[in-house]
Order: C-alpha cells, then structure tokens, then sequence
C-alpha cells in the first residue's frame, strides 16, 4: 500500500550572538554576571564567574547540572574581526513550545547581550505533515513536536527524515510477524509449565505454592 505525504521536520530552536573578538578575553570582570534564559517556558539563570571567557561560559552553561534544556556552542566566522567569535544558543528538543527567551536580565559588563545583538537562526516547530491529501484545506497540517509520528496511522510509525513530498509505501513484515508468534507461543508454554510445576501431584498430597503480600508460602 502506498500514500502520497506532504512533510515539514520539526526542528530546534537557535539564536547566534552578534560576538566578541576572541573566546578568551573575559565577558564580566570585577564581578560575577548571570545569563538569563527562558527555555520552554522555564525561566533559568546561568551564573558567569568574573574573569570568564567565551569558552569557559559555554563550558559553564553546558555543564550547569539544573540546565533546563539548552546546548552552548563558540562560532568562529573565520573573518578575524572584533565579533568573530559568536556564542550559539541551541535548544536541546524540538517543538513549536521548546522556544528560547534572552531576558532583560542577563548583566555580563564586558559582552553586550542586549536583544538586539542576537540573531534567531532558527525558529522552533513541529513536524507537520499531510498524508494523501489530508488535511485538504490547504493551510493546516498534521503536527507533532518531534520527527517521529506513531499515531497518524493505525499499526504505521512514521520517522520523517527530509522536507517536501514523499510516499509511504506500507508493507507486511513477515519476519517480524514470525517473531512475535514465536514469543507468544514460548510465553503460552512457560506459563502451561509453570502452572504445572506449582501445583504437582506428589504422591498424597497435592502441592500448591500460593503468593502472598509478594511472599511464597505454604506447600
């Protein structure tokens, strides 16, 4: 059986700072600063140590054991200017609600960290698919917040690997269907045995092991 799909992959959040010059030079100095995020709609602050540079705060994010969710990288443009060496914000899950948030919080005096110095490279969003034809209106979509879609399709999981249109090609998997008589089959046999291991005739009398409060008594 085959079926016609329109896909869209879901896809993480990703902001790029504007930069500094190196990944060394301190980005808060003579005091602690903080960077302050809002990640799926959690709020966290991220504590800088004085004298911190690009490197070591994303070392310090990336390690920070209460992260709720994001993953700090250094960009390196390769152009050797004063703002080559970005920090790149990237949210760990996918989904339309796994959004990124730089607070007005955030004081690091020697990185400049204001809204307007960041660049969103890549918006959140669910998968979003059609399969043959529906949704028909043109507009909406089946949407999932990871790449995998187990429920649009009775007995059918869906692992969406590319944008654009593809087919789905259903088939029976006679392998896999030998395999799960077989685990049935073996797991009607074991309880046939162990019912009759537990309640074996032994000569005058009859033994019967009864499970009780998770303890075996009595025979």
């Amino acid at each position: 059986m085959q079926k016609a799909a329109d896909v869209g992959l879901a896809q993480t959040d990703k902001w790029v700072h504007q930069g500094v010059a190196d990944q060394t030079s301190p980005v808060t100095f003579g005091q602690a600063g903080k960077l302050a995020v809002m990640y799926a709609g959690e709020e966290y602050t991220f504590t800088i140590p004085d004298g911190l540079g690009l490197k070591g705060m994303v070392d310090k994010i990336n390690e920070d054991p209460k992260n709720p969710g994001i993953v700090a990288s250094v960009l390196n443009d390769g152009m050797g200017t004063a703002t080559s060496y970005k920090l790149v914000l990237n949210g760990k899950r996918e989904g339309a609600e796994n959004t990124i948030q730089i607070l007005d919080t955030t004081r690091l005096n020697r990185m400049d960290t204001s809204p307007g110095t960041w660049e969103h490279a890549r918006e959140a969003s669910n998968s979003m698919c059609r399969i043959d034809g529906y949704p028909s209106d043109g507009s909406s979509w089946i949407q999932r917040s990871g790449n995998e879609v187990g429920d649009a399709l009775d007995g059918v999981i869906l692992n969406l690997e590319g944008t654009g249109k593809s087919t789905i090609t259903i088939q029976n998997d006679p392998a896999e269907m030998m395999n799960r008589i077989k685990l049935m089959v073996e797991s009607v046999n074991f309880c046939k045995s162990y019912i009759k291991e537990q309640t074996k005739f032994t000569g005058s009398k009859l033994v019967s092991k009864v499970l009780k409060d998770g303890t075996l008594v009595g025979e």
